[in-house]
Parts: structure tokens; sequence; C-alpha cells
């Protein structure tokens, strides 16, 4: 017991309240000349230069020579200093082989895949000597501003089977046995060791497709089971095969399970609404529409679950929740956000007694976890064993979850259990030794189910000014 109650602490204080603790795993570098690691899931570990293997960092900048490599539970993006995006999926392994900003202006990324699947969100290149390109082990994949999806796969012969699938903009595929072929939108290639590349590129099979559809002046974004984005508020397309045009939003393949959808709106709209069709083809195979009235500001949250049968299925949209942050939008599950820190708790112990192995999260304001009060300390304090036994009973039910952040750019949430815990992004240190502390920071906790209890598991946290991290071992 009083290994959990030191657990809780050191969470509390050091990823809640102590700022002291972190700064992005970079060398001197800076974003503006290097790509930015975002993890959605645990499970993804760096290389940095000539040193081994190691757990990944939110935050993480990564430069020429450094390798990503996700397991078969881990995703991560990676932003690059135009906008340009990464997507790491499962089992994937990428190499950043060049990463230049030239003084034209332009940039020149270079990307290694030797496994698993990508998806790239590419911004339209500005000069003619600029490039983004995915070198795989049979083939280049080159782009001037496109969205499309690699596919490495190793075959029972020891061979490698590559396949590229372009859902945006258009592809030349460079194969190393010699030949170009053209991949333009809604087209796909593959190309084998020692093939060539093919005469032409073929057209992607009519498959399952989520098409949303907002009304005018709503902004709207879907976060899917893998926890990857997709949606017009904050221009997010990490999900593999989502495209984003306007206020109508589609995704090629999506899984099945839980879509969280949230809306936000920078003017009061009267019954707006979020129409949420399953198409295979041109046929619509299940509906559904979400309706509301938002007042100015309002963020709103609520989710429905896709089933990938044939025919497909919509699941009604459930009871909308307005939410004080993005953070809170993002949350996994039932969302605690409102009232205070001692009523949502108890709400979510309440919740979590009743709906056993059902995903819960508890919001909490960086000023909420601060312990630095000195009417607060008094109080815990005379609480003595009592305050021990609130810690030991948190301990037990939660865990920090993935990170996220406003759209404004304030700081949110922190890591999984499982998950190495960090600062997302690489803008300005938010720490008061730094840049003074944002008062509206907030951080999710995720209730663990019973029988989920994360097991062993370390956290690398980062000491001041660069200093060598530490392990705290769960």
């Amino acid at each position: 017991m009083k290994r959990l109650i030191a657990i809780l602490v050191i969470l509390i204080v050091f990823v809640g309240g102590g700022l002291y603790l972190y700064l992005p795993r970079g060398n001197g570098l800076n974003a503006t000349v290097a790509a930015t690691l975002a993890i959605l899931n645990t499970d993804i570990s760096a290389q940095k230069g000539s040193l081994d293997f190691a757990p990944a960092l939110d935050g993480d900048l990564l430069a020429t020579g450094d390798v990503v490599k996700s397991s078969t539970a881990g995703r991560a993006v990676l932003t690059f200093f135009d906008g340009s995006t990464l997507t790491v999926e499962t089992g994937s392994v990428v190499k950043v082989t060049a990463l230049n900003r030239l003084a034209s202006g332009g940039i020149q990324v270079t990307i290694e895949q030797t496994l698993g699947r990508t998806w790239a969100t590419v911004t339209k290149l500005k000069t003619p000597d600029s490039k983004f390109e995915i070198k795989t082990p049979t083939s280049t994949a080159a782009v001037r501003g496109t969205a499309f999806e690699t596919i490495v796969a190793q075959n029972a012969d020891g061979s490698t089977s590559v396949t590229y699938k372009a859902d945006d903009g258009e592809l030349a595929i460079t194969a190393n046995a010699g030949g170009t072929t053209a991949v333009p939108a809604g087209t796909q290639v593959t190309v084998n060791t020692n093939q060539q590349a093919p005469a032409a590129a073929t057209p992607i099979p009519p498959g399952p497709t989520l098409r949303l559809t907002g009304a005018a002046g709503l902004g709207y974004a879907l976060i899917a089971p893998s926890g990857e984005s997709c949606g017009s508020a904050g221009n997010k397309a990490e999900l593999p095969g989502c495209l984003v045009n306007g206020n109508v939003v589609t995704i090629r393949e999506p899984g099945a399970g839980r879509y969280v959808l949230w809306m936000t709106t920078a003017a009061a709209l009267t019954n707006a609404t979020v129409k949420v069709d399953a198409l295979r083809g041109p046929t619509q195979e299940a509906t559904q529409t979400f309706t509301r009235t938002f007042a100015l500001g309002d963020l709103v949250r609520t989710a429905f679950t896709y089933g990938t049968a044939t025919p497909q299925t919509v699941g009604a949209f459930e009871p909308a929740e307005q939410i004080t942050s993005v953070c809170g939008a993002q949350a996994t599950g039932r969302v605690f956000s409102a009232g205070t820190v001692e009523e949502r708790y108890n709400l979510l112990k309440t919740f979590s007694a009743a709906n056993k192995n059902t995903a819960a999260s508890l919001v909490v304001k960086e000023t909420e976890l601060a312990d630095d009060d000195q009417g607060r300390e008094h109080r815990d304090r005379r609480r003595g064993s009592a305050h021990e036994r609130q810690h030991r009973h948190a301990a037990r039910d939660l865990r920090v979850d993935r990170r996220c952040r406003r759209r404004t750019g304030e700081r949110e949430a922190a890591a999984t259990a499982a998950q190495p815990v960090g600062r997302t992004g690489a803008e300005p240190d938010p720490r008061p030794d730094r840049q003074g502390r944002r008062a509206g920071t907030e951080r999710i906790h995720r209730h663990v189910p019973d029988g989920s209890a994360p097991g062993r598991a370390a956290h690398r946290l980062h000491g001041r000014d660069g200093d060598d991290p530490g392990l705290i071992n769960l």
C-alpha cells in the first residue's frame, strides 16, 4: 500500500502540480527544423542517433537519423515543421533519413519505412526544390501535396510487398527494379521485391466508408477507437483514410467500435446537425443524425458505435455532454469534469462501481492538483491517515491517460501509466520558471477497470535543463 501511495503522490505532484520535470528530448533541437512526436497509444520507442531504442516521450523532437518503432499496440504521429504529418500505425518502423529546411523556403523530407503501415498528409510543397518522399524496401513514393497510405508487409518467403493507396492528390511510385507509376487519387499500386513498377495503378476496391456532414458554421472532429482524430475542428487528419473537405469528412475503411464526436461553434446555431452515413461504394447502408442548438462557444461531446458487418451499422448517438475543454472532449469513456475534484471523484467511483470494465475519465485542472498552497498543506497535515487512505483509493482506481491540448494552444492532459509522461509539441515551455503557469491546464485521469491494471511499467520523466531522466516503476 505504501508503494501505491508513493506512486500517486509522484503522479499528482510531478505530473500535475510540479512542472519542473519535463523538457522535450531534443538535444538542442528546435521544432522549426525537426519533427515532433505525438504518442496516441503506448508502446512507442525511439532510437536517436547511435543510441539504443528507448521509450519515446510525447513531445520528443526527432532529427535526421532518428527511428520510431511502434509495438502491436502503439500508435504515434510525426508532425513536420511545414505542417505535414505522418501517422505511424501499430507494428511499424520508420526512420527520418532527411529533414531539411531550404534557403528557398522549401523543405526536403525523406522517410524510410521498413515495416508496417503509415498515413501521410502532406501540405502542398511551395518550391520546385522541395520534396516529401517515403522510401520502402521495394520502391519510393514521391509527392507534392497529397494524402496517402503506405503498407509494407513481409511475405513468408522473405520477400516484401509494398502497397500505396492515394486518397488525395497524386503519387509517383518508382520501383527499385525500375519504372515509375503515377497513382492518382482513388487508386493504388503494389510493388514486390525485384518487381518493376506496374504499367498503371488500379482503382481502390469499393469498401466501407464513413461520411460525416456538418452544418455550416459548426466545427467538429471524430475520435476513432484507436485514438486518432479526424475533422474540421483543428484540421486534424490523423486517421488513415481520413479526408477533410470543408464541413464534410470521409473515412475510408474505418475500424469498428465507439467513435467520439465533439463539436464547437463560434456563433449561436439553432438545430445544427451532424449526419453520419455508412456507405459501401455509392450505397448507403446506415445513417444517424445528431441535432442540437448551440450557444456561442459551446463545446459538446457525444458518441456512436459503428459496426463493419454487412450491412454496416451506426448506433444511436449517446446523450450529449457539455464539456469545458477540448481535453474533456477527447477523454475516454464517460467524462467527469464538473464540480469540485472531490465531487467528480465520488461520481467516478459511483459510476465505476455500477459499470464494471467501462472506461471513464476524470478531468482535473492543474491548479486543482497543485500542492503548494499553505492552506491545503495544513489541511492535509490535519487529515493525516484519512488523506493517505484517499491516495490509496485513487492510486488503485486512476491512472494518467493520453495527452491532449486545447486548440488555443494551452497545455492539458498527460499520458497513460504504461506510457512515458511528457509535454506535447514544441511551443514555449509553460512552466513557472520558464513562461509562467497556464492556469487553464487540465489533465485526464482514466479509471482502470477491474482486472486491467497496467502492471509494471516505467515512466521516463525528464529532469530540468536536459538532465538524465529518472524512472518511476509501477
